[in-house]
């Protein structure tokens, strides 16, 4: 992320000499067309004057349009007069007046006079073609700096978004770092753990292993016993007949201990019914009897003193009830 940060930047900073560069070609540019125009506008006045000459000239002014012309070469600038004054002089055969000497001076021509109207037209033509070419040019480069502006534009918003990237990665790598350092902790600790943990879990299952290993035996034995036999030797299963006839043997002797247990319990069962049915029988007479006295103590007065008083009365009552507990 670092890396592709740094590549923008100078992909930045070489857009933004691009630019600068661009800028400075367009005002050069600007300044050759304004240079330009202002030819084309000197030209268009020479123009003028020459179709002015021109139709002076048709009328026999010479002489006139020979100012004319010479007023026209005193508005251009030095550099273009001195270039078409070397023009007009070398394809005019007639004796002229130089502007720039003596009004006097004649100068020797090798042509006739006057001045080919022709060659004026297609220079000033081609300053207006190459004015537009230029025109288009500056144009173009116009447009390509603003496209040039708005990937600029967007390259640092591209940046800007990078360096938040950038940001977001590196809180993460923090994060993921720290991570990695507590699970390197918890490996370490781990690490130096294991031989106890191992030992423990060894100590641990070699004093379970036989009990878990014959436990295991039974339960196939019990669950697989009719494959479990035969794989058994002769001998083997003869060592099994006869401890199975002697556990049928003690079971049938626990069997029929428990049959006279059974009949003995039945016996005594029946002899406690016996016993109980007496019992009830009895507490039968006894309820009669109690229910006999009560009707007497209710019907007869007691009396205070003598066999037949209110304390033997009372005596023979808790006799009866004593009876009666030991019943229930």
């Amino acid at each position: 992320a670092d890396a592709a940060c740094a590549a923008l930047q100078r992909q930045v900073a070489r857009r933004e000499a691009e630019v600068k560069a661009l800028r400075l070609q367009v005002e050069q540019t600007q300044r050759h067309v304004k240079a330009v125009k202002g030819a084309v506008r000197r030209r268009s006045a020479r123009q003028a004057m020459l179709e002015h000459s021109k139709d002076e000239r048709s009328a026999g002014s010479a002489a006139e349009s020979r100012e004319a012309l010479q007023f026209a070469f005193w508005q251009l600038s030095p550099s273009m007069l001195q270039r078409t004054k070397g023009a007009f002089i070398k394809t005019s055969s007639a004796h002229v007046y130089d502007a720039s000497e003596k009004r006097n001076s004649v100068i020797r021509k090798n042509g006739a006079a006057g001045m080919d109207e022709s060659w004026l037209a297609q220079q000033v033509a081609d300053q207006m073609e190459e004015e537009g070419a230029i025109r288009a040019q500056i144009e173009e480069q116009t447009q390509a700096f603003q496209q040039q502006t708005v990937q600029r534009k967007a390259a640092e918003a591209g940046l800007f978004g990078r360096q938040a990237d950038v940001l977001q990665l590196r809180a993460q790598t923090l994060k993921a770092e720290d991570r990695v350092t507590r699970l390197a902790s918890d490996l370490r600790r781990v690490y130096r753990r294991l031989p106890e943990v191992v030992r423990k879990k060894l100590e641990q299952s070699a004093t379970q292993r036989e009990g878990l290993k014959e436990r295991t035996l039974e339960g196939l034995q019990q669950t697989h016993r009719m494959d479990h036999f035969k794989w058994l030797s002769s001998e083997e299963l003869q060592a099994h007949i006869v401890a199975s006839r002697e556990s049928n043997a003690k079971m049938i002797s626990r069997q029929g201990a428990a049959v006279e247990e059974l009949q003995r319990c039945a016996r005594a069962g029946e002899g406690l019914s016996a016993a109980a049915g007496e019992v009830l029988a009895s507490k039968e007479v006894l309820d009669q009897a109690w229910s006999r006295l009560q009707g007497q103590i209710q019907a007869a007065p007691l009396q205070r003193e003598g066999p037949g008083g209110k304390e033997a009365i009372i005596q023979s009552v808790d006799a009866v009830q004593a009876i009666l507990q030991q019943f229930e």
